[in-house]
Order: C-alpha cells, then structure tokens, then sequence
C-alpha cells in the first residue's frame, strides 16, 4: 500500500489499478547494435595524454586515396554528363524504332531485297552528245554515216550535231549582243545619273566632269553593276579630294510661282463653300479676292 510511505518512495506490494513509473524494456525489442569504429591507420602512436599522432606516411596515403577517389568520381560525372543526352535522345526515339521494327525485320526475312540495297548505286551515264540514242540513230541514216559493219555510226552522227549546236550558239550570241549592249549602255547611264545626283554628308555632289572622267575607264558592262558604280562614286570623290576641287552645292528644289509659259494665273472661280464661308467671317467678296491674288504657292503667306 502507497499510503503512508515517504515522498518519492515506491511500494512493493501489488496494488490494483497501479500505474508503472519509469522506463519499461520491451523484451521484444533488440538493442541497437554500436556503431563499427573506424580502423585506425596503420602505426598510430597514443602519447600519455591520449592524444594519438598519426604517422606522416599515413596521412599522405590517405591524401592520395582520397584524390584518387574524387578523380574516380568527377571521370563518372563527366561520363554520366555524355550519356544522359543519350539517355534522353533515346527515349525520343524509342517508339519510332519500334514501330520501325517490324518494317526492319520483314526486309530482314527478303534476302533478294538486302542484295539490292549492297549493291552499288549504277554510275550515272554521260550523254553521248545533244542527241538521243533514236536521234543519232535516225541523224546517222539521214547522213549516210555507217560503220563498217553496216551499222548506223551514232558516234560521227553525236559529232556532228555537237557542230551544229556550237554554230547556233555563236550565231545567237551574235544575235543579241547588241541587245545585251544597249541594255548595259542604258543601266550604266541611269546608274551615272544616280550618283550624280546622290548628296554627301555635308549636302554636296560629286564633280560632274571627275565622276565622267572615272566613269569612261571602266566598260558599260561593269558599270552596268550597282555594286561597280558605287565604287566608281567613291573614287570620284577621293580624285576630286585630291585635285584640290571643292564639291558642287545641290541645286535648290524648283517652287513654282506662275503659271505654265509664265502668264498671269487665273483667278479661282469663288464656290458656294467660299460664299458660305466669307458671309460667316464677314468679309466682303471683294477683300477675299484680293487676298486670294496674293497668293502663292510654296511661299510664305501673310494673311491682313
């Protein structure tokens, strides 16, 4: 019974009901085993104090496992870096090759088929000459050209259309060279014309007569080219510069004042717009026809 012990003490007896206090073992239950403890290196001294010092030898043959070890490790990294693009390139192609492999496998089951695809590819035959095999045969007939054997001789017959075809050619160059030339003449003008005209930086053209002179050593069929006239443009500017020539002020824009042939212009008829327009300013028809007079275009204008 609890009743009447000291503070902290426990009774021994069995009492119903009773609480157990304090850690209980579970028979069931197995300790832990400890931990294995790390094996020293080789030759390790324990001095007086417990201190234990580990030989140099040792400390250094640890290093070199330790970096041999991480060397071990970063060569895996790096190969394992290469694979898993492979890794993942497969997986992309993994259900096109198997839906391949039933095509693959029946080609693999057609011996005739795998002979054809190991063979080589035919070479590809030159022609013989601008005609076909039935046109050689029939151009040799139609020249009497036989061979000894009776044979239409296609080989003289391709020769000879060969001859042929290189007079048309000439013939037709010769043909349309002056159309090639005239062509040339007319885009190295237009490219002159553009350049002549193009303002620099500082708002001036080029030298007419610099730009001529640069301009007539070169053939028409090169300076037919934007590429070659740009370069003529420059030369002409850098002659120019070193002629002591100053560079040409642009022409100003023309702005027109008068009338065609220089006549008075007419005066605009007055429209019911400009009626309606005078009654609510209130002018008078005469007052706004004289201000219409003094009037001109791209000038300015002050209006009373």
């Amino acid at each position: 019974m609890s009743e009447g012990l000291p503070a902290g003490a426990v009774s021994l007896e069995s009492e119903e009901n009773a609480t157990l206090v304090g850690a209980i073992t579970d028979p069931t239950v197995t300790a832990a085993e400890p931990a294995a403890e790390e094996q020293e290196p080789e030759g390790v001294v324990t001095t007086a104090t417990g201190v234990k010092m580990v030989p140099l030898a040792a400390v250094q043959a640890e290093r070199g496992r330790r970096k041999e070890a991480e060397g071990k490790f970063t060569a895996a990294e790096t190969e394992l870096a290469t694979i898993r693009p492979k890794a993942q390139r497969y997986d992309e192609v993994e259900p096109q090759i198997r839906a391949a492999m039933p095509i693959i496998q029946g080609i693999q089951r057609r011996p005739d088929l795998v002979a054809q695809l190991n063979q080589p590819a035919p070479a590809v035959k030159e022609p013989a000459g601008p005609l076909s095999d039935q046109e050689a045969i029939d151009h040799a007939k139609a020249l009497d050209l036989y061979t000894p054997t009776g044979e239409p001789d296609v080989a003289r017959a391709q020769n000879v259309a060969k001859m042929y075809a290189g007079i048309a050619q000439r013939q037709t160059q010769q043909a349309i060279a002056p159309f090639q030339q005239n062509e040339a003449q007319r885009q190295s003008a237009t490219n002159y014309q553009h350049f002549a005209q193009m303002k620099d930086a500082t708002g001036n053209v080029v030298d007419p007569k610099v730009l001529a002179n640069v301009w007539a050593n070169v053939p028409a069929e090169q300076s037919a080219n934007p590429a070659v006239a740009n370069v003529l443009y420059l030369m002409a500017l850098g002659q120019q510069q070193a002629l002591g020539k100053s560079p040409r002020a642009a022409l100003p824009a023309v702005i027109p004042t008068e009338s065609v042939g220089g006549g008075k212009t007419s005066s605009p008829a007055i429209t019911t717009v400009d009626q309606s327009m005078m009654r609510a300013a209130g002018i008078a028809e005469k007052d706004y026809t004289a201000t219409s007079a003094r009037f001109k275009p791209g000038q300015s204008n002050f209006l009373e």
